[in-house]
């Protein structure tokens, strides 16, 4: 079973005063924008917010509210990242993730749109650090098993210190198996991108903090009125 993306229906139908679904083309449906105060998105089809690391060395991370973007609350990240010192970079990170239990029918969706903020606390921006929005769709493969393997497509957002709003185009999505070098422990999306819209059961954003071998670094990421068109 698919959910599909008529979120719309249910949420504009009362508003609208007329029965039945319609075409929402243009419209931008809100994902959340965190002002009730809880972990809980605006949109039924998605559940809790939730924060993880993928840092090797440990973790060191943790989810709230803060400030929001001209209102009351957005929502934060705030981790430390570390890179042992083994001859390697580790890639690490953390993200911020809602999940579906049953995949969302996301093909229609043009556009995400979101404020955010990205803040390295120890010295300048790290070169290599990256901001990715990512949608994932670990149901798209049936063959893909239960190991460590992870199913999405994703796009890198160039962040900045201050709120600043941003409009990420699907069709700017790409698949991180393909990347040179790949992304570890990801495996290719059968029809890529579309693909996984298509199934998509999680929208995330995660840091990689981009430290070389042996460094540290914490930042703070800020995320609120996270839409989709």
């Amino acid at each position: 079973m698919i959910r599909s993306a008529g979120p719309a229906c249910r949420l504009l139908a009362l508003a609208l005063a007329v029965s039945g679904c319609f075409d929402v083309h243009g419209v931008a449906l809100m994902l959340d924008d965190f002002e009730d105060g809880d972990l809980s998105p605006s949109d039924p089809d998605f559940d809790f917010w939730e924060c993880s690391s993928f840092n090797a060395a440990g973790r060191g991370y943790s989810c709230d509210h803060t400030d929001g973007y001209r209102s009351l609350y957005a929502l934060v990240l705030q981790a430390t990242v570390v890179d042992p010192l083994d001859g390697a970079a580790q890639s690490g990170g953390a993200q911020l993730e809602t999940k579906s239990h049953l995949p969302v029918d996301l093909s229609g969706v043009t556009e995400f749109r979101f404020d955010a903020k990205l803040v390295f606390d120890a010295g300048p921006v790290w070169p290599q650090a990256s901001l990715n929005l990512e949608i994932g769709c670990t149901k798209a493969d049936p063959d893909a098993g239960t190991g460590p393997v992870d199913l999405f497509v994703e796009m890198q957002v160039p962040y900045q210190a201050d709120w600043a709003p941003f409009r990420v185009p699907t069709a700017g999505l790409v698949d991180p198996s393909l990347l040179d070098p790949p992304w570890p422990n990801t495996k290719t999306v059968p029809g890529g991108p579309a693909a996984c819209l298509a199934r998509a059961n999680s929208v995330r954003f995660s840091v990689d903090a981009g430290l070389m071998d042996g460094e540290t670094n914490s930042f703070t990421l800020s995320v609120d009125n996270i839409k989709y068109r």
